[in-house]
């Protein structure tokens, strides 16, 4: 994964046996410019940073998020729509991805305008069962078997399907 230039501009792609480098496009309505700098495991998802023009990007920088189902996501605007609230907070740009494409991290802006770093999960990290929810299941699961994860991942997401958690590392 990376940037390349294309008969559209500075664009995001993912290199496959198949098709050898293949463009993911860019968000809708910006400016054409996308960056990929994170890749899962097995290549189906993959973040980075694109121009914005919608209010919530500092210098046009916009974290999304890609897979062959969906195309390219604003991250902001699916974690909002999961109920995650993102008041004050520009994501500038999703760095890096787990291996399996649940969790991404990132760079930002707080509410405070610090820059700093964020990790959002998509499907619950504590989801030992994997049915997509974060619930007693899951806890029974993981006292059953512990090498399936930590208790703490499952405390920081239970009752969610989709986290934001930051960390200050800037000025």
């Amino acid at each position: 994964v990376g940037r390349s230039v294309s008969p559209n501009g500075i664009e995001a792609f993912r290199w496959t046996a198949e098709g050898g480098m293949v463009g993911l496009g860019d968000l809708p309505g910006r400016d054409f410019f996308s960056e990929a700098t994170g890749v899962s495991a097995d290549g189906s998802v993959i973040v980075g940073s694109t121009k914005s023009t919608n209010g919530h990007s500092i210098n046009g920088s916009e974290a999304f998020i890609w897979d062959s189902e969906s195309g390219m996501r604003s991250v902001r605007e699916i974690l909002i729509e999961n109920g995650v609230d993102l008041t004050g907070w520009t994501l500038l740009g999703a760095t890096g991805i787990s291996a399996n494409g649940n969790v991404l991290v990132g760079n930002g802006k707080n509410p405070a305008g610090k820059f700093e770093g964020w990790r959002a999960s998509f499907t619950g990290e504590g989801d030992f069962g994997g049915d997509g929810d974060v619930d007693g299941q899951d806890l029974l699961a993981w006292q059953r078997n512990r090498s399936i994860g930590t208790l703490s991942s499952w405390r920081f997401s239970f009752g969610r399907r989709y986290s934001f958690f930051s960390r200050f590392f800037g000025r």
